[in-house]
């Protein structure tokens, strides 16, 4: 959490006191008589009434003794106010407050501050400092704004030592907690931070070049105020749903699947899921957020996942902790009748915006039972940075139908050519129920069946005996647009 600086704390602490302390000084002062007040005019101690008295003025009279010791309270006063501030200055740079207090300057834009607050003999200059924090972007870099901070644990041993914190960081899409540990040194009575540069990889080809396939969706249209001919709009891009699922995660409702681009220019989706009761009246309606890939190559497959939420109809429903923004709310949702059976409608348009994809490589698969985390190398091999990289993890069955769908924001940007390493913590299926309902797909408007499952991108193999076979990786990024 932010924290104002000791100083500011001790002043404000301070001054309003002593200005109550100093006026009751002054009162008791001309209660005992050491300060006399008196109105003269013109030299005289009266006033003569009904003459002008626009020369009469208050006159205080204060005896030479009093006038130096007030003098003195005041230096006295000043000098400890100072002193104070000192000792609570030098008391509480501690290495833990240095590095509150770091983060705070680096949330805030104080850039000058936060580069005093780093190791004089490690740090890079001040010109230096600007120019790697203005490469730096993402998610955290770019998009989020500090909560909290909390010091989890401190190494002190003399004049150096180790501080990990836990830092959580607010951002439209959700909250992010990133676990870092930072190395402090004392130097002259003061605690400083060791500077860490950024990676700082340098292609090996200094000049990239790409052959892509590009897209642009113009038609035929024409300047005109009549209507467009029917044959002059484009089509939709055939779609098929392949599989879903509905499943619950204790009140909360989920349709999982997976579709298909039969067409061969790219397709936008929006995919839809309903639940319906017994008699067919709808209960509820949501469509696919991020744990989607909405922009779908030709040929390609992507999973989808529709998350359904409530809606507040009241100020009861609303928690009293909601008035502090949390990306991470959701307002349950409560049907009024039960689930009788769901539908998925898949509706597509042609598109040639946000196609690119990242490259997965490396992957890994660690740990035993539901402690299992996937680590792989996110390769941009575009010619475009990829500001917001987003890995969507599909969950296979043996029968290469969708269990679970996450989608996991990268805190981090990948600019061109260049990669990062990612950890994603694997979810544990077992709190999952699937519900076996009767279900409808909807392609475009119309009602198909499913399809042959079949996919274009590779899979990883699960090891172990689990009801997970395989995972597939696709890795998308958002861009941001200098337009």
């Amino acid at each position: 959490v932010s924290e104002v600086p000791g100083w500011q704390r001790l002043m404000w602490g301070l001054l309003p006191g002593a200005a109550l302390v100093v006026a009751a000084l002054l009162n008791g002062m001309v209660a005992v008589g050491a300060i006399t007040l008196g109105v003269t005019r013109s030299g005289r101690t009266e006033i003569v009434p009904g003459r002008s008295n626009s020369r009469v003025r208050i006159r205080i009279q204060v005896s030479k003794h009093v006038r130096l010791a007030g003098v003195a309270v005041v230096f006295v006063g000043l000098g400890a106010t100072l002193a104070g501030s000192q000792l609570a200055n030098r008391a509480e740079v501690t290495a833990e407050n240095q590095v509150y207090d770091f983060y705070d300057d680096v949330d805030f834009g104080r850039t000058e501050q936060a580069w005093a607050r780093l190791d004089p003999a490690t740090r890079p200059s001040m010109e230096q400092y600007l120019l790697e924090r203005s490469v730096r972007d993402g998610l955290v870099d770019g998009y989020a704004k500090l909560d909290t901070l909390e010091i989890v644990d401190s190494r002190i041993s003399g004049p150096a030592g180790e501080v990990d914190v836990l830092a959580s960081y607010i951002t439209s899409l959700t909250s992010w907690t990133v676990a870092e540990t930072h190395v402090v040194v004392e130097r002259d009575g003061r605690w400083y931070l060791r500077h860490r540069s950024d990676e700082n990889a340098i292609p090996v080809e200094q000049f990239a070049r790409q052959t892509v396939v590009d897209y642009v969706d113009h038609g035929r249209r024409a300047v005109t105020t009549e209507t467009s001919d029917y044959g002059d709009i484009l089509d939709r891009p055939r779609i098929a749903v392949l599989d879903s699922e509905l499943v619950r995660e204790g009140e909360n409702w989920f349709v999982i699947g997976q579709l298909t681009n039969l067409d061969i220019d790219p397709a936008d989706i929006t995919v839809t899921g309903r639940l319906r009761g017994e008699d067919g009246t709808e209960l509820a309606e949501y469509q696919a957020g991020i744990g989607t890939v909405h922009k779908v190559l030709p040929g390609e497959t992507v999973p989808f996942r529709v998350s359904f939420e409530g809606v507040v109809e009241s100020a009861e429903d609303v928690d009293a902790e909601w008035g502090v923004f949390d990306p991470d709310n959701v307002v349950q949702l409560v049907l009024d009748d039960e689930a009788a059976s769901y539908e998925v409608e898949a509706k597509a348009l042609v598109t040639g915006r946000n196609l690119e994809r990242l490259v997965v490589e490396d992957v890994q698969i660690s740990g035993t039972g539901t402690q299992r985390t996937l680590s792989a190398t996110i390769a941009n091999a575009t010619t475009d940075s990829a500001t917001l990289p987003l890995i969507v993890v599909s969950y296979l069955d043996d029968r290469g139908e969708v269990l679970w769908v996450d989608a996991t924001p990268m805190s981090t940007a990948v600019r061109s050519q260049r990669e990062r390493r990612v950890e994603i913590d694997l979810v544990d299926l077992s709190q999952l129920e699937t519900v076996d309902l009767p279900f409808e797909h909807f392609d475009n408007g119309l009602l198909t069946g499913n399809e042959a499952a079949f996919s274009s991108s590779a899979t990883i193999a699960m090891p172990g005996d689990n009801e997970v076979a395989a995972l597939r990786v696709t890795a998308i990024t958002f861009e941001r647009e200098m337009d």
